[in-house]
């Protein structure tokens, strides 16, 4: 009987130690908690500190969907290794929440009427050189019926290849910034070195004049941007343009650009929905081409698309008067 007993007591007590040892593992941090508790830790700095120094801007520029899948990947490891893995698989909501909730907006804006003629069409893309179907390239931005186009990484070579595409449009090159538009009135640097360029353009339209600022900031991660970036709304409040468009290689919440003066606002936040990352094609994660819009023009429209000729996507941004006179 003694024998008997203890013999089914030995898989009771064993059931239970096995139990107790899955409930320690159940509360032991593990080193998949570590990892994703680091990830977490760094990409809340980044989006805290944003630009501030180069460090966190480092951290600011990693895409947060790409923080919610590298969160998902440990938890799905931690899983497969029979480890906690649902406190990190939640803790990737944050970084998607960002994603889809303040790096982006999804309703349609409420534009009001527009009275009188058609708006102001604008065109800008980063064609990458132009080195993938320039044709291709060209037949796009015409078959967008713009009245004003700023081309980013376009020298000289590209410009020829889409002024034919656009009849009765002027183009000026400012070396790799290119400026097309029926009545392009005329183009300076304001700004050229390595880190940042500026060109102002100035173009008629419905009767009147103009400007516009194109932009492009070099795209080196070892250079802090923000210095570039304030360099740009120095300008914006000295020359007063109507309009600033290009590459600026920095989201839009970066610091400077989510300060801008009285009266400006981006077009995307006026005018835009969906999806705003626009760079890398095919899977853009980043929104680093950017369109700010001045107190004389408020934007009804802004779309961005996607195609296989550049790593940029292009933006549409249609704009009207915002008062007359």
């Amino acid at each position: 009987m003694g024998g008997d007993s203890g013999a089914r007591e030995g898989p009771a007590i064993a059931k239970r130690a096995s139990r107790g040892a899955t409930a320690a593992t159940g509360r032991r941090i593990s080193g998949a908690d570590w990892i994703a508790g680091a990830i977490l830790a760094a990409w809340a700095l980044g989006q805290l500190a944003r630009d501030a120094i180069l460090p966190t801007a480092l951290l600011f520029y990693v895409p947060s969907p790409l923080v919610a899948l590298l969160l998902l990947a440990v938890a799905l490891v931690a899983r497969f290794r029979r480890l906690p893995w649902l406190r990190i698989a939640v803790s990737a909501l944050a970084p998607a929440a960002v994603a889809l909730l303040i790096e982006c907006r999804w309703l349609p804006a409420t534009v009001a009427p527009v009275a009188g003629g058609a708006p102001l069409r604008v065109v800008h893309w980063n064609v990458s050189g132009g080195w993938v179907a320039p044709e291709l390239q060209a037949r796009e931005i015409a078959r967008l019926r713009p009245d004003l186009v700023v081309l980013s990484e376009a020298p000289e070579r590209v410009a020829r290849r889409v002024a034919p595409a656009l009849p009765g449009f002027r183009h000026e090159t400012f070396g790799s910034l290119t400026l097309l538009a029926r009545e392009l009135l005329d183009g300076e640097w304001l700004e050229r070195d390595r880190r940042l360029q500026v060109v102002r353009g100035r173009f008629g339209w419905g009767g009147r004049s103009w400007s516009v600022f194109a932009v492009n900031l070099g795209s080196s991660l070892l250079e802090p941007r923000d210095p570039s970036l304030r360099r740009v709304v120095a300008q914006l409040e000295a020359r007063r343009p109507d309009l600033v468009v290009g590459d600026f290689n920095a989201p839009r919440r970066s610091r400077a650009l989510g300060r801008l003066p009285p009266g400006w606002r981006h077009a995307y936040d006026e005018a835009g929905a969906g999806w705003s990352a626009t760079w890398p094609v095919p899977v853009p994660l980043l929104a680093i081409d950017q369109t700010l819009v001045g107190p004389r023009l408020r934007a009804t429209g802004y779309r961005l698309t996607g195609t296989p000729w550049s790593d940029h996507r292009l933006q549409l941004v249609e704009l009207v008067p915002a008062g007359p006179g």
